[in-house]
């Protein structure tokens, strides 16, 4: 006859799964918001693309198009980007995207406050991703799930730039290292972790700012 578990073998068992789970699951949860933010980022440069592509097609190539020092950073992006994405908001300022505040975004390593603004040249896409233009036109700050939080550069916050042959991730065609690491303390600390991510392969990796 087979012995059965008593109650204080099933308690020390219990106990033994439990400490392995405490010491495991932040990192199973860890991999996944990672893996969740690269397939996201991933994502919404490939819509970017293709909306840069679209807007070619009917406003000529983008050499040619309005300057934004001509028409102003609302018009420029309703012409020649909202009508290319499924927009489902137009922000006027940032509690129509669901931000607390005006200047929410921080840096990757601390609370140091970005001074990227949230207002009328902000939209919001139908995955729910945060979409604004910097006042020039030529970069292009993403929000992965608006004012939902941690609102920080390398996590949920991203940055593109646009140039003739289309939207690149910040710092992919330089060291992304010099904005994107665990120890510089600058606001802009993270503006180019969408680089890091494209250059190591679309990967987060161990040296990432996470």
């Amino acid at each position: 006859m087979k012995k059965a578990f008593n109650l204080s073998e099933i308690l020390i068992t219990l106990g033994i799964i439990g400490v392995v789970s405490a010491l495991t699951l932040p990192t199973v949860i860890k991999n996944y918001q990672k893996y969740t933010t690269v397939n996201q980022l991933k994502k919404v440069y490939t819509v970017l693309n293709q909306a840069f592509k679209m807007s070619e097609i009917d406003n000529d190539i983008y050499e040619n198009w309005d300057k934004v020092e001509a028409i102003g950073i609302v018009e420029y992006s309703q012409k020649y980007w909202q009508h290319y994405l499924k927009v489902i908001k137009i922000c006027s300022n940032y509690t129509d995207c669901g931000y607390s505040e005006a200047l929410p975004w921080m840096n990757a390593i601390n609370s140091v406050k970005t001074q990227k603004s949230i207002g009328e040249k902000s939209f919001i896409i139908n995955d729910g991703t945060l979409i604004t233009f910097n006042t020039a036109g030529d970069a292009i700050h993403i929000d992965l799930n608006a004012g939902a939080g941690p609102n920080r550069y390398g996590r949920d916050l991203f940055t593109f730039y646009i140039y003739n042959k289309g939207v690149i991730a910040a710092g992919s065609h330089s060291n992304p290292n010099d904005y994107c690491n665990k120890t510089r303390t600058e606001g802009n600390n993270g503006e180019w972790c969408s680089g890091k991510i494209v250059k190591d392969g679309w990967k987060i990796k161990d040296d990432y700012p996470w």
